[in-house]
């Protein structure tokens, strides 16, 4: 049991009040409060009335408010309300309008317009919800008033899905027809390519040659892997691989001409294209089961029934096509796999296209590689023919070929010095100078001319030697 009430008179003003968690009085004998009595505190009361006194509040003239707006009744659940909403923002339209529009199946309506009112067709609770409502019409939000509107088109949903598949069908027709044709082009090509059945022909003379005397070689074929180990299998020649012997020796040119609708085999998916045609041929065939419904209500302006009988002739030959075309490749396909030696159901059709594919762009980048190595040979060649031109041209000059030779003046001024020098020697030994030709000089281009009779040379030398004392 807690203790007794404390006295809680309010002060003589209304005052600020001090916010704090009061502790239950219960509880307070337990805790250090039990022997806290403020009761004979003394403390400033006045400045406390001064210091926490509350504005006082001022009256305030009320004005009078005039009747408030309704508010708009919500019959749709709000997340389809602010779809439609969103839908109605983009058509700019009044709901009545968007209504005719799609009863009179206007052309004028886009493909994402179609697409927004397909994805808010009014469900049945919610047209329900509509017509029930017996209030104010004019307190109907906007995606009320659109539910009310279409409801009152007949067979308002095929005419949205008619709307739709005519004007998607020739993109989804052709997301059908061209895989389709694709693939039936490519595996035409392997069937009757009269090069390929060459190559198979090479392939496997090549491999029992190579193999021959061997448990490998006499083979009357080779399984269907093979054709992916021919990619990796080395040569002797470093750089040179099987597929470069293949690129060298057989016409891979012609091959690949023949198989040129292979690549493109791969850019498309056949499972994809059936699963495409079933569900645009349902579209087609839902739609024409319509027609004797909609017959009922041409009396009525409405030509969905004349619309849907005019798209369906008009486009019947595109759509009993593509059957046969499947049925061909599947053919097509399982004898081909069934040739190698394989089993369809653990073959993947894209994996079986592949290995082809993989094989002739290898031997097309072979024969371009051996092509770039005949020109590279052949610049090394004559790399090494000029080298060799320069190599005999310095062995034939020899040795002495880098001696610089003297000029013709040098070896003339050489040879006149040196008889001279020889004149002066016999002069001072007291000898007689005799006349001769001077020698041929070593290394000199031609023979010095014949020396002329010295008597001046001889005179004036004298005099020098006697004036010098013979010295």
């Amino acid at each position: 049991m807690g203790p007794p009430k404390k006295p809680n008179n309010p002060p003589p003003k209304k005052l600020k009040a001090i916010f704090w968690n009061k502790i239950p009085d219960a509880q307070s004998v337990n805790l250090i409060w039990k022997d806290i009595d403020e009761s004979k505190v003394n403390f400033n009361k006045e400045s406390l009335l001064q210091l926490f006194q509350a504005a006082e509040v001022k009256k305030t003239v009320e004005v009078k408010k005039g009747p408030e707006k309704p508010k708009l009744v919500e019959l749709i659940e709000p997340q389809r309300a602010k779809s439609i909403s969103i839908m109605l923002g983009r058509f700019r339209k009044k709901v009545t309008e968007i209504a005719a529009m799609v009863k009179n199946l206007d052309e004028s309506i886009t493909i994402d317009n179609i697409t927004a009112l397909k994805g808010n067709v009014p469900t049945p609770d919610e047209i329900g919800a509509v017509e029930a409502y017996d209030g104010d019409p004019n307190l109907l939000g906007q995606p009320e008033l659109f539910v009310q509107a279409v409801s009152k088109v007949q067979m308002y949903q095929q005419h949205v899905d008619f709307i739709d598949l005519k004007m998607t069908f020739d993109e989804l027709m052709s997301d059908v027809e061209t895989p389709l044709e694709i693939l039936s082009s490519g595996f035409k090509q392997l069937k009757e390519s009269k090069q390929f059945k060459e190559f198979l022909k090479y392939i496997l003379a090549v491999g029992n040659f190579v193999n021959g005397g061997s448990n490998r070689g006499g083979a009357y074929g080779f399984k269907f892997d093979f054709f992916k180990k021919i990619l990796d299998i080395r040569t002797n020649k470093p750089g040179y691989n099987l597929t470069n012997f293949i690129a060298d020796d057989f016409d891979v040119e012609k091959l690949a001409a023949e198989l040129d609708a292979l690549p493109k085999m791969l850019t498309v998916d056949f499972d994809t294209a059936k699963q495409n045609f079933t569900k645009l041929d349902g579209a087609m065939k839902k739609i024409s089961n319509q027609v004797e419904r909609a017959e009922k209500l041409v009396a009525d302006g409405y030509m969905l029934a004349p619309e849907i009988m005019k798209f369906k002739d008009a486009n019947a030959s595109r759509l009993e096509k593509p059957p046969g075309l499947i049925k061909q490749i599947e053919e097509d396909y399982a004898k081909l796999v069934t040739q190698f030696g394989e089993e369809v159901a653990k073959t993947k059709m894209p994996e079986f296209i592949e290995v082809f594919v993989n094989l002739v762009n290898a031997l097309k980048n072979a024969k371009e590689n051996n092509i770039k190595l005949i020109e590279e040979e052949k610049k090394a060649e004559e790399r090494a023919k000029k080298l060799a031109a320069r190599q005999s041209a310095k062995g034939a000059k020899g040795p002495a070929a880098s001696v610089p030779q003297a000029s013709e003046s040098q070896q003339e001024g050489a040879g006149e010095r040196g008889v001279i020098d020889e004149l002066m020697n016999k002069l001072k030994k007291g000898g007689g100078v005799p006349l001769r030709k001077p020698s041929v000089l070593v290394g000199a281009r031609q023979q010095m001319p014949a020396m002329p009779q010295m008597s001046e040379l001889q005179r004036r030398m004298a005099e020098r030697l006697a004036k010098s004392g013979g010295n």
